[in-house]
């Protein structure tokens, strides 16, 4: 996959907060309004929950990561940035070249 330009990675950091944001207000307004749900129930939309904050977190986190770089100075593909994962030899730093 090729590198992303700085606006797409702002366009693809949007898109990857808006799913679990999306998938955590569905499932708790679920729990809200269905106080009756069974207990097996009720601990599966938890774990959801659970598992789109942790989601979540992993986005914010390389965001963090991405700003304290410098959109001068990280270079990223685009596999890596919305994964999470980074090449074997650790973040790519590209001199003068934008996100």
């Amino acid at each position: 996959m090729p590198d992303l330009a700085y606006n797409d990675v702002e366009i693809a950091f949007a898109h990857e907060l808006r799913t679990p944001l999306t998938t955590i207000r569905s499932v708790s307004e679920i729990l809200r309004d269905n106080p009756e749900l069974p207990e097996a129930q009720r601990n599966r939309f938890l774990a959801a929950l659970a598992e789109e904050t942790e989601k979540l977190t992993g986005v914010i986190d390389r965001m963090l990561r991405a700003g304290a770089a410098g959109p001068d100075r990280w270079c990223v593909d685009a596999e890596d940035f919305l994964h999470g994962t980074r090449p074997a030899s650790g973040e790519r730093l590209c001199p003068k070249k934008a996100i």
